[in-house]
């Protein structure tokens, strides 16, 4: 679950203040690397917002996939014998 970008400003602007790490994250609940990654996304993207998810299948096409999921109703399912 990501975090929502108003607690990652929170956390930041708590930590520029002059609170260690540790204590950030015990404030806010975080792990022990959440704010080393949000100020690596900042130096990197200029902000904490989140860049877009991307999923690209590796082996077959989406359509491909509807296609014989249509075509072979049955496919997932295990057949047991009796």
């Amino acid at each position: 679950m990501r975090h929502p970008v108003k607690l990652r400003k929170k956390a930041i602007a708590e930590f520029r203040k002059g609170y260690s790490k540790k204590e950030v994250n015990e404030m806010f609940g975080l792990g022990i690397n959440r704010l080393k990654s949000w100020e690596k996304l900042e130096k990197e993207i200029g902000t904490l917002e989140d860049s877009a998810f991307k999923r690209t299948p590796s082996k077959i096409k989406p359509e491909e996939l509807l296609k014989y999921c249509k075509d072979n109703p049955f496919a997932t399912h295990v057949l047991t014998s009796p």
